[in-house]
């Protein structure tokens, strides 16, 4: 593919007007902050929200407090909020355009696609201000994980996809030239494209997500796919080509890893070359996170990083898992599993597979739209597991869910109303462990996947406070 390298850079943009668009989310607000702080007073805000201070607040919630005061200062220092029915009034003015990573899928910015020579991404506003190394991942399953992993091991910053990463432009254009970066990116980070050849890519893993986007699920894993070709060097999971024909450009391109080339043996990292690259820290690690952390260790050796580095900084793995990742905790005397970041069937199939010892699952959601067969191999892993106890489904999800466990032989499902009933039931089976792990999207449901773990958290102790649960 060709790189575009006439895109407008955050640090150099020609003089006038600027539009912001989507200023209340995280990614458009960071570089209005970074802007604005930096003396442009010429900023024009343009957002679809009635309630803008509100939309701030979610999107920005997980921000340190002291970034999301800045942001508001600076967002609040600019010449004008266009919202409500003036939304995208005069844009066509912009000499640049500040633009969301999302800004193609709603109807209402069709005027904007003349705009896209002016426009600036998050990415290459990252990337454009970044002197160091960086290392993309991304995937359908596993990128924050993997990320996370990826910045601890090389000692750097995490940046991209979750709300949790940093947006602190700033701090980004003053970090040293031999600092390193593990940016996740989502597919529609990859669809819009980026200026910058990464140092390091990473695909972690395909499954059916997101393809509404492109059209075709087909499309969506060309978008992924395409990771390749915007690094120098790539890494693959090994089981992405054997699922997908299609996959064979990314098995030529790149190394795999977790089923070929590099390789976990116990507590070791095993490069291509049989070099050996200990890693302690794995070992209170799930199995799919040790897929995770194998991906980050072979970018991180390939990033330059040594091995007793490596070793080192591998302590700190554990406590860099993203919240509500296979998040276990002991409540009234009952285990209970928060894997509320899963919103794929295959990583809750991924779950449900290594559980051993008795479990009551919670999923469902409201994804959008459904593809006939997609539930199929979740519903086979719990059918397969001798410890699957009874299933409680929710949300317009639930029926198929429920006729895919049925057809797969398993007929302990019940649909629940909500999560809090679902929760309550589930705590009434003895002796079982507890886990929510939606296996699907929960937007209309649940703001994001923070708010549906700490909405399960919840439930699960405002129940067992009241005594109504079995031990």
């Amino acid at each position: 593919m060709t790189i575009d390298r006439t895109r407008r850079r955050i640090d150099r943009l020609p003089p006038g007007e600027i539009h912001a668009v989507g200023a209340a989310g995280l990614e458009t607000a960071s570089m209005v902050r970074y802007l604005v702080e930096a003396g442009r007073d010429d900023i024009v805000l343009h957002d679809r929200s009635g309630d803008f201070d509100y939309a701030i607040d979610m999107a920005h919630r997980l921000q340190p407090p002291d970034q999301v005061a800045r942001t508001r200062t600076a967002l609040a220092g600019c010449r004008e909020l266009r919202a409500g029915p003036d939304y995208l009034a005069g844009v066509e003015s912009a000499v640049t355009v500040l633009a969301p990573v999302s800004w193609f899928l709603a109807p209402a910015n069709a005027r904007l696609v003349p705009l896209q020579d002016r426009f600036v991404y998050f990415p290459d506003a990252c990337f454009d201000l970044w002197r160091g190394s960086v290392i993309g991942v991304t995937g359908s399953f596993g990128k924050t994980t993997t990320t996370r992993f990826a910045a601890a091991l090389t000692g750097g910053v995490a940046c991209g996809n979750d709300r949790e990463f940093c947006c602190d432009l700033a701090a980004l254009a003053a970090a040293p030239a031999d600092a390193r970066m593990a940016f996740e990116a989502s597919n529609r980070h990859l669809r819009n494209g980026f200026r910058r050849v990464l140092d390091v890519g990473v695909l972690t893993g395909i499954t059916l997500n997101h393809e509404p986007d492109h059209g075709s699920f087909e499309a969506y894993r060309r978008v992924k796919y395409s990771m390749a070709d915007r690094c120098r060097d790539f890494l693959y999971h090994a089981a992405i080509p054997a699922a997908f024909p299609d996959a064979a450009v990314v098995a030529e391109r790149g190394t795999p890893y977790g089923g070929g080339g590099w390789r976990l043996v116990e507590e070791v990292a095993v490069d291509p070359g049989g070099g050996c690259w200990p890693v302690p820290g794995v070992a209170g690690l799930s199995p799919v996170d040790q897929d995770n952390a194998l991906a980050a260790v072979a970018a991180a050796a390939q990033c330059g990083v040594s091995a007793s580095d490596i070793q080192r900084r591998s302590g700190s793995l554990a406590a860099t898992t993203p919240r509500y990742r296979h998040s276990a905790s002991v409540t009234g005397g009952r285990l209970i599993i928060n894997d509320a970041a899963s919103c794929t069937p295959a990583s809750t199939e991924a779950l449900v597979r290594r559980l051993d010892q008795r479990f009551a699952l919670i999923c469902g959601g409201d994804r959008q739209r459904y593809r006939e067969g997609e539930f199929r191999p979740l519903a086979a892993a719990v059918a397969a597991n001798p410890h699957a106890g009874p299933v409680y489904t929710i949300g317009p999800m639930a029926g198929h869910l429920t006729a895919a466990l049925q057809a797969a032989g398993f007929r302990a499902v019940a649909r629940a109303a909500d999560l809090d009933q679902a929760v309550e039931r589930a705590l009434r089976e003895p002796a079982t462990t507890v886990v929510f792990s939606p296996g699907c999207g929960t937007g209309a449901m649940f703001a994001d996947k923070y708010v549906r773990g700490e909405a399960f958290d919840d439930a699960v102790t405002r129940l067992v406070s009241a005594g109504q649960t079995t031990p």
